[in-house]
């Protein structure tokens, strides 16, 4: 949207530039809270070397915000150009889940924009979701380097988390909450390594206050899924891991979850279901579909009259033991 109406803006003769916003003033929660593809508004100038003020035309919220008000970098068009590469490796990495080319591309655009945070952030991550850890590890550390912004320390603190530091990790993730303290995924994040600590109440508590800042962020039904699991409520779990789902537009990770939630207490139609869909998506690559189906031992059932019979009895209460 920048891209477009800095172009239209030059078409009327005006003197414009997409510019990518890291912050507004007063502003409590990250304008970009994934970190991984910026926020980008067009900076309109009277001036027309680009000197003095700008008006910051920003399409995504529907303001005009004056230039004192915006924290914000001027692209050159070879940069915009990179940020929309990265918004397309975005989309193939979290939608598509074709780790192949979204590393392919982010790297195109990182040829364009080597000092963009957001594009060593988003790389980062595809490593990360690839089982290159020490690679996304590179990425990320990178990328706080070019920015420490709350978006980045949080990313730090997941990694630390992951790797079972948990005080650690507890202590970078208060660091982002601090420099954004309404950033919902920094207290979802904090609710799960407080939960690992055996910190269930306050966990709770982080949890809810994610919910009331940002009650349609998609990720917050998995940790609620993961804190109920923590806590033996697999039911509930369930219920929730379904509604993550549902939002990851079909997610493997979630998936895999949902399935073992299904397996857990004895619901294998349901759990063949979300295999089904898991293993239907083109775009997971064949050594990932096989670790799917090993992992739960998956052979295609057909959907007969045999699995609707068994949904049947599920849904009444009653399971099959169908091994």
């Amino acid at each position: 949207r920048a891209l477009m109406f800095t172009t239209a803006a030059r078409i009327a003769g005006l003197d414009a530039a997409v510019a990518r916003v890291d912050d507004y003033k007063d502003l409590k929660s990250p304008l970009d809270p994934s970190g991984n593809v910026g926020h980008y508004a067009a900076a309109v100038y009277d001036d027309e070397s680009f000197q003095g003020e700008a008006t910051i035309y920003d399409l995504h919220q529907g303001k005009v915000i004056p230039h004192a008000a915006a924290l914000f970098t001027l692209l050159k068009d070879v940069q915009a150009a990179a940020a929309f590469l990265g918004h397309d490796a975005f989309y193939l990495s979290g939608v598509r889940f074709d780790s192949t080319k979204a590393l392919a591309k982010v790297e195109d655009a990182m040829s364009l924009y080597p000092a963009s945070p957001e594009l060593h952030s988003l790389k980062g991550l595809i490593y990360i979701a690839s089982g290159g850890i020490e690679e996304g590890k590179q990425q990320i550390r990178k990328a706080l380097t070019i920015r420490k912004d709350a978006q980045r320390v949080l990313k730090w603190g997941a990694i630390l988390m992951a790797e079972g530091e948990e005080e650690a990790a507890i202590e970078e993730i208060r660091k982002a909450i601090d420099m954004k303290p309404e950033y919902a995924m920094a207290h979802a994040t904090l609710a799960m390594a407080l939960l690992s600590m055996g910190e269930s109440d306050e966990a709770r508590q982080e949890l809810d206050l994610a919910k009331q800042i940002d009650p349609a962020d998609p990720l917050i039904p998995l940790y609620e899924a993961n804190y109920y699991i923590e806590r033996g409520q697999v039911g509930t779990a369930i219920d929730y891991a379904e509604k993550a789902f549902d939002k990851s537009y079909g997610d493997p990770q979630v998936g895999m979850l949902l399935a073992a939630l299904y397996e857990q207490t004895g619901e294998r139609s349901r759990m063949a279901k979300v295999l089904e869909k898991l293993l239907a998506n083109e775009n997971l690559s064949d050594e990932l579909k096989t670790t799917i189906k090993d992992r739960f031992g998956y052979v295609p059932t057909g959907g007969g009259e045999e699995d609707e019979e068994d949904e049947e009895l599920e849904e009444e209460g009653l399971t099959l033991d169908l091994g």
